[in-house]
């Protein structure tokens, strides 16, 4: 949810600051196209950095919950195994 406030308050701004620099422009039509032009691609980049920026950050930490996760997996089969075989030879002790 948090990307789409970003992405949603990063276009309104680029509408709002279009839409001031048409009405506001002591420039001529031509200057004024092109300078919108530049600001809205300087707008884009930023916005792809910054969702790039989020989409690593999300993969990072999924690869650190997998990890994690792997780990635990490992140990819970290991102590299970463990309990199975204590219980295995407690089992051939009373047998015995």
């Amino acid at each position: 949810m948090r990307i789409g406030r970003i992405v949603f308050g990063v276009l309104a701004a680029m509408g709002v600051g279009t839409i001031l620099g048409i009405l506001f422009a002591p420039d001529k039509g031509s200057e004024t196209r092109k300078k919108i032009s530049n600001k809205t691609r300087d707008l884009s980049d930023e916005l792809n950095t910054k969702v790039n920026e989020a989409v690593n950050s999300v993969n990072k930490k999924m690869e650190t919950l997998k990890e994690e996760t792997s780990r635990m997996a490992a140990t819970m089969k290991k102590r299970t195994e463990e309990a199975m075989a204590d219980y295995a030879n407690s089992e051939k002790a009373k047998m015995n």
